[in-house]
């Protein structure tokens, strides 16, 4: 039998990373950011801090996935101006993000951040 201390840490390291409906993306797939992840508490918190872009995948290694700018505006927290339309950029989980989460798996940030859409119109 379990204890109930161990059942409401896995309940809660489970509920830290966003449901995602598919992460088995492929090249040529759509991607929205949904969610960013939250250093000071270590989870990923819902909404795009950084614009509403549509990005469609254009190669898929195990530890990057490099994406392009197809529709609407992202400006990453760190850039002075948005990122350009069709502009390409190769994603990877942050090493601080890897520091506090050794376990999971190469992309779980990337992930978790990004969700599938449909197209980008």
């Amino acid at each position: 039998m379990f204890k109930a201390g161990f059942l409401t840490g896995a309940v809660l390291l489970f509920c830290q990373f966003p449901v995602q409906a598919s992460t088995d993306w492929q090249v040529g797939d759509f991607v929205r950011q949904t969610h960013r992840w939250d250093e000071k508490s270590n989870r990923f918190l819902p909404g795009a801090a950084e614009g509403d872009g549509c990005w469609q995948i254009t190669a898929i290694t195990p530890e990057s996935i490099s994406i392009k700018l197809i529709s609407d505006v992202f400006k990453p927290w760190w850039a002075d101006k948005p990122i350009a339309l069709g502009e390409a950029d190769d994603w990877f989980d942050s090493g601080v993000y890897k520091e506090a989460n050794p376990t999971m798996p190469p992309l779980s940030e990337i992930k978790a951040t990004f969700s599938a859409v449909a197209s980008c119109r």
